[in-house]
């Protein structure tokens, strides 16, 4: 069985030496070329990367596509995709520490003068005293997350971390993270707003539940 590997920024096909040992039966192929794919994916039968409409009409043997990425949306845009037996799976919940690591570290550059002394740098500038007044501490700061998905949840055990309040909205909440607490039991009285509330997570419960796309098969599957 052939596994081909497309193009990607990730460095996927750094992990090809340990997949081949650990699945010997398997064939792994890394294709370097967008403009190969349509080729390479001919007798393909497992796919993990994006492809276009041309380079799935090729691909006679394929069974089964990885998205590199959390959303599908790309490949239902492939109509023959859609309507085949081919099995379309995503990375929902893998990009999450990165994601929230990232966030945090623009967080910081505005917070701690980061960015303001990178510049500085550049033009041979120290001037520490400029950077100081514009400093703010995050403890005890909100951060509001829309979407408490498995990116929003990475996100918020972070900056938990640094002490802060964060507040968060779902339109599919699934439960409390084992980090946090649940959403504070709201106030009512004149001049109040229904909201919940908490130092860790609040969640919209009574929103309505939208689908949440993580693999499909098609009707016929």
């Amino acid at each position: 069985m052939k596994v081909l590997i497309g193009t990607n920024q990730m460095g996927l096909e750094q992990a090809i030496p340990e997949l081949q040992q650990q699945y010997p039966d398997l064939t792994f192929v890394y294709c370097p070329e967008r403009d190969q794919i349509a080729e390479m994916i001919a007798d393909a039968e497992i796919y993990m990367g994006w492809l276009n409409r041309e380079a799935y009409l090729g691909a006679n043997s394929l069974r089964w596509i990885q998205s590199p990425s959390s959303g599908v949306n790309y490949f239902l845009e492939i109509p023959e995709l859609v309507e085949s037996d081919v099995l379309l799976t995503s990375a929902s919940g893998t990009h999450g520490p990165a994601v929230a690591e990232s966030t945090m570290a623009m967080i910081l550059a505005f917070t701690r003068g980061i960015r303001t002394a990178v510049l500085h740098q550049a033009q041979r500038i120290w001037q520490p005293r400029d950077i100081r007044p514009h400093m703010v501490e995050l403890t005890g700061a909100t951060m509001g997350i829309v979407g408490f998905g498995q990116i929003g949840r990475a996100l918020a055990k972070r900056a938990k971390a640094f002490d802060m309040r964060v507040i968060a909205v779902d339109l599919a909440p699934r439960g409390v993270a084992e980090f946090t607490r649940p959403p504070a039991r709201p106030r009512r009285g004149p001049g109040t707003t229904h909201r919940h509330d908490s130092s860790a997570a609040a969640d919209r419960r009574d929103a309505p539940t939208l689908p949440r796309i993580r693999d499909r098969r098609s009707p016929r599957a």
